[in-house]
């Protein structure tokens, strides 16, 4: 309720008193209409600082994920290259061997 409609017509010796208790029930009147918005902010805050950490939470697992699977590809082509190394090794083995069996033929022929 409004001041002036709280007291209408002209001030009396009681004015004062009842101006302060109309100021303490209104601001009581006040304080219990916020409570429950003060409840939701504060259920509203903690809400979203939990979701903040989730989110967090979500992100370093993402990023450990990426990082476990840039280490196996990391492992898997280090094992690639070895293979080819070795491959290529073997084969330029076999090619070698190859050379001389066909130098020494040559050599038996002449």
């Amino acid at each position: 309720a409004s001041f002036r409609a709280a007291f209408p017509g002209r001030p009396t010796v009681d004015a004062p008193r009842q101006v302060g208790a109309w100021g303490t029930q209104t601001i009581e009147h006040g304080q219990a209409a916020l409570a429950p918005t003060a409840a939701s902010v504060s259920t509203a805050a903690a809400a979203a600082a939990g979701l903040r950490e989730n989110r967090l939470a979500s992100e370093l697992e993402g990023a450990e994920e990426a990082l476990n699977r840039a280490g196996q590809e990391r492992v898997k082509a280090k094992a690639d290259w070895n293979g080819a190394l070795h491959r290529a090794a073997a084969a330029e083995g076999k090619e070698e061997k190859r050379l001389q069996a066909a130098h020494k033929q040559l050599e038996e022929l002449y």
